[in-house]
């Protein structure tokens, strides 16, 4: 099978996406949610407001009406002759297929820009510097990784135009911050070895409780699914990486609610978890024993002193 662009996403937010979306049942898919089209909608015209001021200054090939092998032959056509942009244009190579939304020459070669209705980067508050999303830089690593298959490309890097009209540039041989030694290009390399696994069915994924999953159309079915198995990751903020280092020791909810988690602490802030804390624990612990509980209510930790309205 293809991996495209929108693969590459699907992983970075759930690897079990990609296993739904190849072998899941089509009738068990939820419907579009009003929210997800509203997205839709919202990129769709924020990239045609893109193009249509580009077009005010920038001379553009508009491939956007073609398909196919039509599409992918026009725009290498396009890039041979050495446009200065295209717009919807299709590249493949191998197994590999990308629909960037613009090419932009630089050089000799042409790099991907994607148009996204949301932030460039992600962070940049008072306390952390902004940094590259997972998800744009894939989708760009992609195009990149196929225009220099094709001798075509101007280096590993390319731009998002974001929804503040900024050119972001991503350069693919960084990595995503200064405690993340892998840099995009590898992580880009991992997510397409794992696609490429999840396809030829050398790897098997499992459902994962996320933020991101209400935004899924395989909500319902990955939700029942959980519910069957009792899944660690039901217990709020204990994500798919703690369940996967947990799940040995204690399969279920029930599992870790039933346990001492002080038993497996090793020293004043380690447990015998790789990642999981002594605190995390038993917070973990804690919440199970909630979710198992029939009836249970919040409690508080601690006192709470209210606060008394300054007079005067």
């Amino acid at each position: 099978m293809p991996v495209t662009a929108s693969d590459l996403y699907d992983y970075v937010q759930c690897p079990h996406r990609v296993t739904m979306n190849l072998v899941g049942d089509p009738s068990q898919r939820d419907p579009v949610s009003p929210f997800v089209e509203l997205l839709w909608e919202r990129g769709n015209a924020y990239e045609r407001e893109v193009i249509a001021r580009l077009s005010q200054t920038e001379t553009i090939v508009d491939l956007s009406s073609y398909k196919e092998d039509e599409k992918e032959r026009r725009t290498l056509e396009a890039m041979r002759e050495g446009a200065d942009l295209i717009y919807s244009g299709r590249i493949s190579s191998g197994d590999l297929v990308g629909i960037p939304d613009l090419l932009k020459r630089e050089g000799e070669g042409y790099v991907p820009v994607d148009i996204k209705s949301g932030r460039g980067e992600e962070g940049g508050d008072d306390d952390t510097d902004p940094k590259p999303k997972l998800h744009y830089a894939v989708q760009l690593a992609l195009y990149v990784d196929i225009l220099e298959r094709l001798g075509l490309s101007a280096g590993r890097y390319g731009f998002i135009l974001d929804i503040n009209g900024e050119e972001v540039r991503y350069d693919l041989s960084g990595s995503r911050g200064p405690r993340k030694q892998e840099t995009l290009w590898q992580e880009y390399q991992e997510a397409l070895s794992e696609t490429r696994a999840i396809y030829d069915r050398r790897t098997e994924t499992l459902p994962a409780y996320a933020s991101v999953c209400k935004l899924c159309h395989w909500y319902s079915s990955c939700l029942k699914a959980l519910r069957d198995a009792n899944d660690l990751t039901l217990i709020p903020r204990l994500g798919r990486t703690s369940r996967d280092v947990l799940a040995d020791e204690f399969p279920t909810v029930s599992d870790l609610a039933e346990c001492n988690p002080d038993a497996y602490v090793r020293s004043k802030n380690k447990t015998m978890f790789q990642r999981v804390g002594a605190e995390t624990l038993r917070t973990y612990h804690a919440r199970a024993k909630l979710l198992a509980t029939p009836g249970a209510k919040p409690y508080l930790k601690q006192s709470v002193r209210p606060c008394q309205r300054a007079v005067g």
